[in-house]
This record gives structure tokens, C-alpha cells and sequence, in this order.
């Protein structure tokens, strides 16, 4: 799970971030405190710094702590991860961390090597985490599949032609994120080059449906590979030139060039092209698409109900909340 730049520098900033004592009272210099070891207000700072980095329109001082609240969940949930993690002994080989590290410091020159070489292994860390306790453990099996063809056959009844496709996506407003990088663009320079990043893996060879999880800024499908489902041909016709032309010159496994919108860039991947009529059962693709729906859907819900029950069991305080709470008169019970 690769970080962003802001996000990214985590290590940067690490002897300001934790410390090995929790203090017992919400001191003003500490965020939040997570299993015994605290986050400091230093910390989250430079995290937001770098988070808007490059943005130029003013935020609401709301709107501020609005997104140091979205900041800080993240930190704390990313630490809650990396101690499970540590508990199951998972290392990276140092050819795959190699390989990660030459790709983050294209994506972000100028960072310290070391610091990108840290956050390169973080990242990694959580992939091979999610890979062993949920990725690993989801099997979809034949009476699965018949079963959700059967309580869906409407849906395989196609009145006009359809595309599958799946996005990914890139906008220049800073913001919370929701990719599994926590990668967030914040300004129209780094739009750009994470945009340019993506395409350049993708053709040399990289996943589509893994890049849009790590890396895509639509929190409505990132997290299913930036699938959109099938597209009728009539609503393709309504988008815009840009987009209905970049998609309707693809082949199905087909990516698109880079297509850029007044809402950010779009990269786009044509899935399958399925004609009018009805799409039986015994058709391979049909039980296929099947499958992987299942199977990402099982994972991503599996994924969520791992964290929130790490949550669960973690020891968290949250002091920059408690601390907003009381200057606005809100009493905790």
C-alpha cells in the first residue's frame, strides 16, 4: 500500500511523530495516542503541510481541522496495521522493495532516498498483509457463481449493447483519499506527474485494476480496482467528447491515453463489449465476470471488517478530537 508524497513522508518526521511513553492527560503538543505511543500535533502538522502542498486556494480554519481529523484517522489506522503486521513477522525481499523504491522516487523526486525507501517498505508491508489474512483466503466456488446468476437474471438480459470499463482517476483538489496509497494529488503540477506515474506503469506492464486500488481518487470504486460497471451504449453517447471518443476508439483490454476533464485526468480500461441479447450461463466470460465481482466485493468487505476489528482492540485517544470538542463546549461523557 503505497503512500503519497504528503502522506509518504511519514518517516521524515518520525521522531516528531511517536514517542514511547503516552502521556496520561491530552497535553497540547499531542494529536492522538495509539496502543501506548503517541502521535504529536508536530507530526500531523507536517502531514497536512505536505498534503496541501502546492494547493493556493484558502481553506475555513473548519475546513482545516476537517481534514487534520481525516489525516490523523489515517495515521492512527496505518499504525494499528503495521503492529499487526509486526506481530506476524512479514519482511519484504529486497528485490520487490528495490523495485517499489525506483518506482516511488519517480513518482516523488526530491524526497530524502531513505525516506522513500522507508515508505516503500511500509507500503509493501501492507500489501503482503492484506495478501495473507484476506486476499489469500477468499475462494468463490461454482454454486456461488450459479447462485448470483440465478437471483440476477435481469441483469443478463441486455437490451442494447454494453461496455465494462474501470477508471482511474487523478484530480488536482487537495482532500481526504480513500486508495489504498492514501495518494492524494492537491494541486493541477502534481495531478499531472501522478497521472503520468500511473501511465507509465501501466505500460510497462502494470495492473490496472491493482494501480487504480493503490492510487485512484474516486472513493465510489477505487477500491474495487476502479471498476464502473457495465456502461449502456446510450448513456456512453451523453458523456462528453473527450471521454466517449478515447473509449469508443479501445479494444476490449485496451487502456486508453490519458484524457483530461475540468474534474481531473481519467485514464480509462475497456473490460468487454457485451452485445444485445441474452448472455447465457454456460458462457465462460459470463461465469468469469462473475467470479471476480464475488471474489473483489468478498475481499474489500472482508478488508474493512479486518480493520474495524483491529480498531476495536486497538487502545486509541484521539486528543486533537477531544481537545475541538471542548473549546466548542461539547462535554464527553
Amino acid at each position: 500500500m503505497p503512500i503519497s508524497r504528503r502522506l509518504l513522508l511519514v518517516s521524515l518526521f518520525a521522531a516528531l511523530g511517536f514517542s514511547a511513553a503516552c502521556h496520561k492527560r491530552a497535553a497540547s503538543n499531542l494529536a492522538a495516542s495509539v496502543n501506548g505511543q503517541t502521535i504529536t500535533m508536530a507530526h500531523l502538522n507536517q502531514v497536512y503541510k505536505y498534503q496541501m502542498m502546492g494547493q493556493k486556494q484558502p481553506q475555513t480554519p473548519d475546513q482545516v481541522r476537517v481534514l487534520k481529523l481525516s489525516l490523523l484517522r489515517q495515521i492512527i489506522d496505518r499504525r494499528i496495521l503495521l503492529s499487526y503486521a509486526a506481530g506476524l513477522h512479514i519482511t519484504i525481499p529486497p528485490a520487490e522493495l528495490n523495485q517499489r523504491v525506483v518506482q516511488d522516487q519517480a513518482q516523488h523526486p526530491g524526497v530524502p532516498a531513505d525516506a522513500v525507501r522507508h515508505d516503500a517498505r511500509v507500503a509493501l508491508t501492507l500489501n503482503h498483509l492484506f495478501e495473507r489474512v484476506i486476499s489469500n483466503r477468499v475462494q468463490v466456488n461454482d454454486a456461488q457463481v450459479r447462485a448470483f446468476y440465478d437471483s440476477h437474471r435481469a441483469a443478463f438480459n441486455v437490451q442494447q449493447p454494453e461496455y465494462h470499463l474501470a477508471e482511474i482517476v487523478v484530480t488536482p483538489a487537495a482532500g481526504p483519499v480513500s486508495n489504498l496509497a492514501r495518494d492524494k494529488a492537491s494541486s493541477p503540477a502534481q495531478a499531472r506527474q501522478k497521472i503520468r506515474m500511473i501511465a507509465q506503469r501501466l505500460r510497462q506492464g502494470g495492473d490496472f485494476a491493482q494501480l487504480a486500488e493503490q492510487y485512484s481518487e474516486n472513493p465510489n470504486n477505487a477500491a474495487s480496482g476502479g471498476d464502473l460497471g457495465m456502461i449502456p451504449e446510450t448513456e456512453l453517447m451523453q458523456q462528453p467528447p473527450l471521454v466517449r471518443s478515447a473509449i469508443m476508439a479501445l479494444k476490449p483490454g485496451q487502456v486508453s491515453p490519458v484524457v483530461y476533464t475540468p474534474k481531473g485526468y481519467f485514464l480509462f480500461k475497456l473490460l468487454q463489449i457485451i452485445p444485445a441479447g441474452r448472455r447465457k450461463f454456460s458462457n465462460p466470460q459470463v461465469q468469469a465476470a462473475i467470479r471476480q465481482a464475488l471474489t473483489r466485493n468478498r475481499q474489500q468487505l472482508l478488508r474493512t471488517a479486518f480493520l474495524t476489528a483491529l480498531r476495536d482492540r486497538a487502545h486509541v485517544r484521539n486528543y486533537y478530537a477531544e481537545r475541538l470538542l471542548r473549546q466548542a463546549g461539547v462535554k464527553l461523557p
